[in-house]
């Protein structure tokens, strides 16, 4: 049974549980750098592209079942030039895989609009450039990836976004 409808619902807010928001426009925190970093907490967020693995973890079974079944898309993340501590970007094959990890038909792509807190905590947010799609995200720098939490109306999970160093 194909659900690829409610990829389309609008969706008029985002929920992330468990985070606090904190201002994009605060500077980030400095912290001691290591060799070829500037020192702040947002500098540390490496710019590039982003590979996303975000399992759904818990639904509504008002819904259906959706056990197994996953989003995955690929980022393309970029600082603010005046303010480090604001992200941006784009993201591009958006996507929802079944239970055997099998792509549906739909997919899409939009903007990204995101900010690093004092904390180094990562929010983002992506909307679809038809704004018909909507899906925010909260998470920690871990080496190359970031790793958190996700939300959508009647969806949450964890995701994993692995940075592809870009090519020359």
């Amino acid at each position: 049974m194909r659900r690829t409808w409610l990829c389309f619902l609008p969706i008029t807010f985002a929920l992330i549980t468990g985070c606090r928001s904190e201002s994009p426009t605060e500077p980030a925190v400095t912290e001691p750098s290591a060799p070829g970093q500037s020192g702040t907490t947002a500098s540390l967020v490496s710019e590039g592209v982003y590979y996303v693995s975000a399992p759904i973890d818990s639904f509504d079974p008002a819904w259906g079942d959706w056990t197994g079944y996953s989003y995955a898309t690929v980022l393309n993340l970029h600082h603010d030039a005046a303010n480090a501590s604001i992200l941006s970007g784009t993201f591009a094959d958006f996507q929802l895989r079944d239970a055997s990890g099998q792509p549906e038909t739909w997919r899409t792509a939009g903007t990204i609009t995101g900010s690093v807190g004092k904390s180094g905590r990562i929010t983002l947010e992506l909307v679809s450039f038809d704004k018909m799609f909507s899906w925010s995200a909260t998470g920690d720098l871990a080496g190359d990836r970031i790793v958190g939490s996700w939300g959508r109306a009647h969806f949450y999970g964890h995701f994993v976004a692995d940075r592809n160093a870009p090519t020359p």
